[in-house]
């Protein structure tokens, strides 16, 4: 698990490469190279141990740039931390997402995962009528994509 991470760190650094000189900036790679700082963040404070800032860099980095190598990260660092659904989740957005981009080590790995988490997370179906009803938990909207 630990020689994917670092491969998909290696990765994300070469996709999030730096603009030649000389030109401006979209709005479009103003936020990715803040998601890429954000990555970078991320990753620094996870090696310092702080997972929890980890975390929080790597989650706004994806919510900017959603890119398969941040979103491995979270799901691990979720994981590390005990966070079962939220590691759940985001190794299941990982297969469903980015499935078909991620290699199959990398698949097996999340499908692994998601395996030994599914012990520590209850998952339910709700139907309503009519179908599109909102549903909502702790009165918050419940989040369908989950």
């Amino acid at each position: 698990m630990m020689r994917a991470v670092i491969s998909w760190l290696m990765l994300c650094l070469l996709l999030f490469c730096g603009r030649p000189s000389g030109m401006a900036w979209s709005e479009e790679q103003q936020g990715i190279q803040r998601a890429r700082q954000l990555f970078e963040q991320g990753t620094t404070l996870a090696e310092r141990g702080d997972l929890d800032g980890a975390v929080v860099a790597l989650a706004e980095s994806y919510a900017l740039y959603p890119h398969p190598g941040t979103l491995i990260n979270l799901a691990v660092y979720h994981d590390r931390l005990d966070h079962h659904v939220e590691a759940y989740r985001a190794f299941r957005e990982l297969l469903d997402r980015f499935g078909e981009m991620i290699s199959e080590s990398a698949t097996a790995s999340a499908r692994e995962r998601m395996q030994a988490l599914s012990s520590n997370v209850a998952r339910v179906e709700i139907n309503t009528e009519p179908p599109d009803a909102s549903v909502l938990v702790d009165g918050e909207p419940l989040d369908r994509s989950s």
